[in-house]
């Protein structure tokens, strides 16, 4: 059995999203539908009191008040769209899917009351070649699976189509066992403009009520 300290568990709850699909669409960077200029309007969107809405991704979400809401500036998504790092994924050929660029978090709010494993929302971006989030997904999942194949305490849910926000997303969790309580991890995504976008939700048994009001309040316009 593997024991994983508290770090390496924290790390377990941002999802790694480098991988690769198969079905292609359209380049929208290399066509010049998308610029970096419209990157960083589009997706440093702040927070409105409450409620984040991102019209581009097509995304909205209302959390408690006084939950702590990460900035744009926090975030630090100009710098991650400007790195050199993100430059390679945008310089690569259509048909190279095999690798995609770093993900991006354009949102994220916290309880003040939570631990250091729930009460904590995010919705991330992974710049794509293809619309397959199908595909995508399974992936994700499947190397979850693998991975944690052999640690007793974590469990990988099966993959599923879930409406979400009044729309379809691809699904599946993890279920963490740490210190006498049990931590989930909510995965949710779709393809909009160019992206995949990842919607995630943790929480404990504590706080699962009050995740769920919260998801409840979720609108996705693909």
């Amino acid at each position: 059995m593997k024991k994983y300290s508290i770090r390496i568990l924290l790390g377990l709850l941002v999802i790694v999203l480098i991988s690769g699909c198969s079905r292609q669409s359209n380049n929208k960077w290399t066509s010049m539908e998308i610029t970096r200029v419209d990157e960083i309007a589009n997706l440093s969107v702040d927070w409105n009191g409450s409620t984040y809405t991102n019209n581009y991704l097509g995304f909205e979400i209302t959390v408690p008040e006084e939950w702590v809401k990460n900035q744009p500036a926090e975030l630090k998504i100009i710098e991650e769209i400007m790195s050199e790092k993100y430059d390679i994924f945008f310089q690569g050929q259509e048909n190279d899917v095999e690798n995609y660029a770093d993900e991006i978090i354009v949102m994220r709010a916290k309880s003040t009351n939570a631990d250091m494993l729930s009460d904590d929302v995010y919705l991330m971006v992974i710049p794509t070649f293809n619309n397959d989030v199908e595909a995508f997904m399974k992936h994700q999942h499947d190397s979850n699976v693998e991975e944690f194949s052999d640690v007793d305490t974590i469990t990988v849910s099966k993959i599923a189509s879930t409406k979400l926000g009044g729309d379809n997303t691809i699904s599946y969790g993890l279920q963490i066992e740490y210190e006498d309580e049990t931590y989930h991890q909510l995965y949710f995504s779709y393809y909009k403009e160019g992206y995949f976008v990842i919607f995630s939700a943790a929480f404990n048994e504590n706080s699962e009520e009050d995740i769920n009001q919260i998801l409840e309040t979720v609108i996705i316009d693909k």
